[in-house]
C-alpha cells in the first residue's frame, strides 16, 4: 500500500537523523535505534536505503568527474591535432644581407617558403591524451605487483609468526572495538 506524504516525509526525516547519527561516528544500530526511537529492524533497514544511496551518489559524482576529465582531455588533443596540422604547413623564412660596396651601402632581401614535415612533440602530445583517456576509462591490463619486503629489495614471505601477529592484532582490535570480553570472543 502506497505511503502518504506525511509518512514519506516522517521517515525521511528519521533517515536524515540516523544519517547524521552514523556520520558522527556512533555505529551500533542499537544504540542508533535508542536514539532515533525505533526499532533495529527499522534502523537496519534505513541504514541500508542510507547505503545505497550513498553508494549511487558517489558513482554519479565519479561518473560526473570522470565525464568533466574527458571532456578536457577531448578539446587538449584537438588542440595537439591543430598545432600538428599548423606546424605541417609552409613556412616562410626571411633572410637580409647587407654588403658595403664603392657606391654606398646595398641591403638586399629575400623570402623563400619551405615545407615543414610537422613537430613531433604535438603528436606525443595526441599519444598522451589517449593514454591518460585509456587510463581514466580502465582499457589498460591490469598490473602485477608482488609483495616485497619494505625496502622493496626481496620478495616478502608471511611466516607462520607474522600470520599469528596478526591474528593477534585483528583479535584485541575486535575487542577493543566492540568492548567484547570474556570467553568466545576472539
Amino acid at each position: 500500500m502506497p505511503r502518504s506524504t506525511a509518512e514519506e516525509l516522517t521517515i525521511e526525516s528519521r533517515r536524515s537523523q540516523l544519517a547524521g547519527l552514523f556520520l558522527q561516528g556512533i555505529k551500533r544500530q542499537s544504540e542508533l535505534a535508542q536514539r532515533v526511537g525505533v526499532d533495529r529492524s527499522t534502523v537496519s533497514r534505513d541504514l541500508k536505503v542510507l547505503n545505497a544511496r550513498w553508494k549511487e551518489a558517489a558513482v554519479r559524482d565519479l561518473d560526473a568527474a570522470k565525464g568533466q576529465e574527458l571532456d578536457r582531455l577531448d578539446r587538449l588533443e584537438r588542440e595537439y591535432w591543430e598545432a600538428w596540422e599548423k606546424s605541417k604547413g609552409p613556412h616562410e623564412v626571411t633572410t637580409t644581407e647587407q654588403s658595403t660596396g664603392g657606391d654606398g651601402e646595398r641591403t638586399r632581401a629575400a623570402i623563400r617558403t619551405e615545407e615543414q614535415h610537422g613537430d613531433p612533440r604535438y603528436l606525443e602530445g595526441v599519444r598522451w591524451c589517449v593514454s591518460k583517456r585509456c587510463e581514466l576509462l580502465g582499457l589498460n591490463a591490469p598490473h602485477k605487483v608482488a609483495p616485497t619486503t619494505p625496502d622493496g629489495r626481496e620478495p616478502y614471505r608471511l611466516t607462520v609468526e607474522d600470520f599469528t601477529q596478526a591474528r593477534d592484532r585483528a583479535q584485541e582490535w575486535r575487542r577493543e572495538r566492540f568492548n567484547l570480553t570474556g570467553p568466545g570472543t576472539n
